[in-house]
C-alpha cells in the first residue's frame, strides 16, 4: 500500500513540474505590475511621427500595465541585440514584442544571420517564461521592392519556424489600413498610421490582457 501510495506522490511531482517548466504562456495572467517591452527598429520608436506618437504610446494609452518603448531607428537584429540584455532582459519583463529584421533586408544582411539573431532572442525570452510576439515588419502588400517574391518566401518560413516555438505568437500584418494612406516617407508611418498600428497590437495582445481588465474602459 505505502508503495502505492509513494508512486501516486512521484507522478503526481513529476506532473506538477512539467506543467511548471512547460506552462502555456498563452494563459499567462498580466497584472498592471506587468511589464511590457516594445523591442525594435524605427516602427517601433515612432520615426515619422511626433513625440508621443508611436505605437508604442497608443499602447501606453490603452494599457493600465507598464510599457516600454525600446525601439532604436536603423537596427538590425545584430545591433539590436548588443543591447538586448539592457534593453530588454535586465527590466525583467512579462512580456515582449520583438519588431526587428526591415532593416536586415534593406542592409543586404544574410537571412540566415537574421535567423540566428531573432532565435537567439525569442529563446532567451522563452527560457524566462517571457510571452513573446514577433512582428513581421512586411505585409501582404509587399511594402518594400527588394523584397522579393523568393526572398519574400524565405522570409515567412522563418517566421513559421518562430511561431513553431511553444509560446510564441507572431503578428501578421502590421500595415493593414497603413501602406500608402497614412505614411511620413516612403516606408515610415505618420502618427495616424502608427495609431492604426497600435490598434492591430492590441487585437493581437487582447487575450492576454483581457483577463485582469487591462484595457482601459473595458
Amino acid at each position: 500500500m505505502n508503495k502505492v501510495i509513494l508512486t501516486l506522490v512521484v507522478v503526481v511531482f513529476i506532473h506538477m513540474g512539467y506543467n511548471f517548466f512547460n506552462k502555456d504562456l498563452g494563459d499567462e495572467n498580466l497584472t498592471k505590475e506587468s511589464v511590457l517591452i516594445c523591442y525594435g527598429d524605427s516602427l517601433t520608436a515612432g520615426y515619422g511621427a511626433p513625440t508621443g506618437g508611436s505605437y508604442p504610446d497608443y499602447l501606453q494609452s490603452k494599457l493600465k500595465l507598464k510599457v516600454i518603448n525600446k525601439g532604436i531607428s536603423g537596427d538590425t537584429t545584430t545591433s539590436a541585440l548588443q543591447r538586448f540584455e539592457t534593453d530588454v532582459l535586465d527590466y525583467n519583463p512579462d512580456a515582449v514584442i520583438v519588431e526587428l529584421g526591415a532593416n536586415d533586408l534593406i542592409q543586404g544582411i544574410e537571412i540566415e544571420k537574421t535567423k540566428v539573431n531573432l532565435n537567439y532572442i525569442v529563446d532567451e525570452l522563452l527560457k524566462r517564461n517571457i510571452i513573446v510576439y514577433v512582428v513581421k515588419f512586411y505585409g501582404n502588400q509587399l511594402i518594400f521592392n527588394i523584397l522579393k517574391n523568393s526572398s519574400k518566401k524565405e522570409f515567412d518560413k522563418m517566421f513559421e519556424e518562430l511561431e513553431e516555438k511553444e509560446g510564441v505568437y507572431i503578428v501578421e500584418d502590421i500595415w493593414k489600413g497603413v501602406w500608402n494612406k497614412h505614411m511620413s516617407d516612403s516606408i515610415h508611418p505618420n502618427e495616424i498610421g502608427y495609431k492604426k498600428m497600435g490598434e492591430i497590437y492590441l487585437e493581437e495582445l487582447r487575450p492576454i490582457l483581457e483577463k485582469n481588465r487591462l484595457i482601459i474602459g473595458e
